[in-house]
């Protein structure tokens, strides 16, 4: 989800006379006022604007955790277990991170995973290859999806093997409207 930019104005105290007691004729109060106007301002926005964006934001579930470890044997992509997010978006990019560890107990074993949007062909392509049985293995992988439409999408992270059986026993995932 994007954030609204700030449209707070800025220059209360800028635009100003430069003697604004004796040219403008504020009080002291009133030129007290105007300093503070920002402040006062600022808050009002970010309260009635950011903290529903934030808190919408929550609402989209645009967290996945995985829990307990998963297994593939797949040579083709294969959904990888709670790394799924669907979220509705205003029609911008999706920045989506996977972050987890696998590991294979074949030595040489290819383990691979890539995003996919909507259901369409993987994206995002990262190898790793278990040159050590059962060495856990940190993956980061990100991508950002753009020319998304406004509406419902559903983001997943998938993966497959060359041979053998890879595991993945830490995993999330977030995507974010950006």
């Amino acid at each position: 989800m994007a954030l609204t930019t700030c449209s707070v104005a800025t220059n209360n105290v800028a635009s100003l006379d430069d003697l604004p007691n004796d040219v403008g004729g504020l009080t002291p109060a009133q030129l007290k006022a105007v300093f503070d106007k920002f402040g006062a301002d600022f808050v009002a926005w970010f309260n009635g604007t950011h903290i529903p964006e934030v808190n919408a934001l929550d609402a989209q579930n645009c967290l996945a955790v995985g829990s307990g470890s998963t297994s593939t044997t797949s040579t083709s992509y294969a959904d990888v277990t709670n790394m799924s997010v669907t979220l509705t978006t205003k029609g911008n990019d999706l920045l989506v991170f996977f972050i987890g560890t696998v590991y294979s107990t074949t030595l040489g074993t290819l383990i691979s995973s890539a995003f996919s949007l909507d259901a369409a062909a993987e994206v995002g392509l990262q190898a790793l290859q278990a040159n050590v049985a059962n060495y856990f293995i940190p993956v980061v992988n990100m991508y950002r999806f753009t020319g998304v439409a406004a509406g419902s999408h559903t983001v997943k992270t998938r993966w497959k093997v060359d041979a053998n059986t890879g595991f993945c026993p830490y995993r999330t995932m977030l995507v974010l409207e950006v």
